[in-house]
């Protein structure tokens, strides 16, 4: 078979996009994979609280809604208790040894005798969550750092030149460097902050110039580097509190001298290795995993927020807490005469990432209080009115009608006449119309028509654009309009000309929606987020599918997507009276039955808000265009 041949190409083609479909899913695994956190662990773990303490505590016996046994390895009396149900169900405290409780995943390392990390590893196999292992390259080796002559550096200990800058320049406590066990290169002119794994081992050191006194021995130009093919890791694991374990929480900052700047006020810290990169999060996540607050503290800078709107992309959002501080970082802060009450009210100011339209429900109070209180009756056609608010037919803000009707039973009329009644009613209420399917002056024409209720002439048409031209408003278009211009005029129309009213004239008349299902949805969601945003109501016209003369249509019926009928707040169908028109075609109709039989029918085939549905009869007047209910 030739190369070329169209058979054997889309058959190459299928094997192609199936093994792009099986690539999609292994990343998705993967990322579900990375994705557990401590707090789900640990959840997961509490909702089989007994047979975990079986597995981890054989030697305890359950006693109510507890399990009891001695100590962390099981042994005998009663001291440390397991909370079995409730809301604190996998919560424990060993009463007979200061500090030690937690939750399961504590527990987990603590009766095993492991690192919480290992701990964690052997939880979510247990719970059945470690799945398949991630499809990617090996892991990059990294070498240990250099052994440094002891006779180049000066430890801190020694209270020389890099405690004096520490001290006098950066405001530090000596006992915070010493904590951090920084010390100091002369050769280099440098400072040199060693980066320790959680279990105490040396993996890399960082190095800062820092400005000083020429004795000083220090540098006078800042640069900074670290150990080359080190691992990139986090610093100041080696200074973490254990309550920071204890509550899996940490704060991450974009240097040394903050994080030793935020211990120094109580806030266990770690500082991001130098530079934006975002290596040190591939080397360090199994340990940033066990964490499920993280706040940020990147400078207060466009690049400092760039980093870390990238950190939390990697780190998930829904953990991380962004904190906002008054000066550029922390260490400035401090000497600017911040103090630990001042971190501990940024801490307890710091928020997670806005995601756009998230919300919490408590941050609705102001609109909920909006909500429940009385709404004034919006407006309304008199004869759609019924009994408010649960009964009839009402236009309200913030929502989406959709009209529909087989071709010429009066859909275009119907809207002429309801544009017609916003305008004389609602003194301060602006109009737009969009009728692709006829000019702006015929439809301008037929309202001032119907307003005088005899043909309109020129004194007639004078009068009424004094009277209303300055709050109707058309888009100058026949035959197609795009999505983005028709909602860039409506905007414009609703800011500018303080319109509450848009009738768009038809669905089919928006250019690229005729034949496409999907694009009519997303079309749709525009104009819903449209109305919803802007308070006003939209009024689309939406053709029918094709059906016998003289049948009624109904919101099933509508041409198109299904996505049109389950987008719209509601749904309005309009008919001509099918026994009227059928006796008239056949030259059956008596000037009583003319009198007595309704015209025209509108049916409320879907309302959201309020569930009301029905038909309302009306007698229309051709030389008009007016409507009136029928008796």
């Amino acid at each position: 078979m030739d190369v070329a041949d169209p058979r054997r190409l889309a058959l190459v083609r299928q094997r192609e996009s199936q093994r792009n479909r099986i690539g999609i899913i292994i990343i998705i695994v993967n990322m579900i994979n990375l994705r557990h956190s401590a707090q789900e662990v640990s959840r997961r773990l509490a909702d089989r609280v007994e047979s975990v303490c079986l597995r981890l505590l054989p030697g305890g016996s359950r006693k109510g809604a507890e399990w009891l046994t001695g100590d962390v390895q099981g042994g005998q009396g009663q001291s440390l208790k397991v909370q079995l149900s409730g809301e604190h169900a996998g919560r424990w405290r060993d009463w007979a040894e200061e500090g030690r409780h937690g939750d399961l995943l504590d527990l987990w390392a603590a009766a095993r005798g492991i690192p919480l990390a290992e701990a964690f590893r052997e939880a979510k196999e247990y719970l059945g969550m470690l799945g398949p292992e991630p499809a990617t390259a090996s892991p990059r080796k990294y070498q240990a750092p250099p052994v440094r002559e002891q006779a180049g550096v000066i430890p801190v200990a020694e209270e020389g030149v890099v405690m004096r800058y520490l001290q006098l320049q950066r405001g530090l406590d000596p006992a915070v460097v010493r904590r951090f066990g920084v010390e100091g290169l002369p050769s280099a002119g440098a400072l040199v902050f060693p980066c320790h794994a959680p279990d105490g081992t040396l993996v890399n050191r960082s190095y800062r110039t820092a400005p000083g006194p020429n004795e000083s021995g220090l540098g006078a130009r800042k640069r900074v580097w670290q150990d080359a093919g080190c691992a990139p890791s986090l610093f100041g694991w080696q200074a973490l509190p254990k309550s920071a374990w204890e509550k899996r929480t940490v704060l991450l900052c974009e240097g040394q001298i903050d994080a030793m700047t935020w211990t120094q006020w109580g806030v266990p810290a770690l500082s991001v290795p130098n530079g934006t990169g975002a290596a040190w999060i591939d080397h360090e996540w199994d340990q940033l995993e066990l964490f499920d607050h993280i706040y940020l503290s990147f400078d207060m800078d466009g690049a400092g927020a760039e980093n870390a709107n990238r950190v939390m992309q990697r780190l998930g959002r829904h953990r991380c807490l962004l904190v906002k501080l008054p000066h550029k970082d922390a260490n400035e802060c401090l000497l600017q005469g911040c103090t630990a009450d001042d971190a501990e009210h940024w801490i307890a100011q710091a928020r997670p990432p806005q995601i756009h339209k998230l919300l919490l429900g408590q941050e609705l109070h102001q609109r909920l209080m909006s909500e429940l209180e009385p709404k004034p009756e919006p407006f309304t056609l008199d004869f759609l009115r019924v009994a408010w608010p649960h009964q009839g037919f009402y236009f309200r803000p913030h929502e989406l009608t959709v009209w529909t009707g087989a071709y010429g039973q009066g859909k275009s009329t119907f809207l002429n006449f309801v544009a017609l009644n916003l305008l004389s009613q609602l003194s301060h209420t602006g109009v737009f119309m969009a009728s692709m399917e006829m000019r702006a002056e015929s439809t301008l024409r037929r309202l001032t028509t119907t307003y005088f209720q005899e043909p309109a002439t020129p004194p007639h048409a004078v009068t009424f654009l004094e009277k209303f031209g300055t709050r109707l408003v058309f888009a100058d278009v026949v035959g197609y309009i795009s999505q983005d211009l028709l909602l860039e005029m409506m905007m414009f129309s609703f800011q500018r000309h303080g319109v509450q009213h848009f009738i768009v004239d038809s669905l089919m008349r928006v250019d690229g929606l005729e034949e496409e299902f999907a694009e009519q949805g997303r079309f749709m969601n525009r104009l819903q987020e449209f109305a919803k945003e802007t308070g006003t109501h939209i009024h689309l016209v939406a053709h029918p599918r094709k059906s016998a003369s003289g049948q009624r249509q109904d919101r099933l019926e509508i041409k198109g997507s299904s996505l049109i009928a389950n987008n719209a707040d509601n749904i309005v169908a309009i008919s001509r009276n099918p026994e009227k028109d059928a006796l008239r075609r056949d030259n059956k109709l008596t000037p009583l039955q003319d009198a007595s039989l309704h015209d025209t029918e509108i049916r409320v085939e879907k309302q959201r808000e309020n569930g009301w549905l029905g038909m309302v009869p009306l007698k229309f007047f051709p030389r008009s265009s007016w409507y009136e209910k029928a008796s």
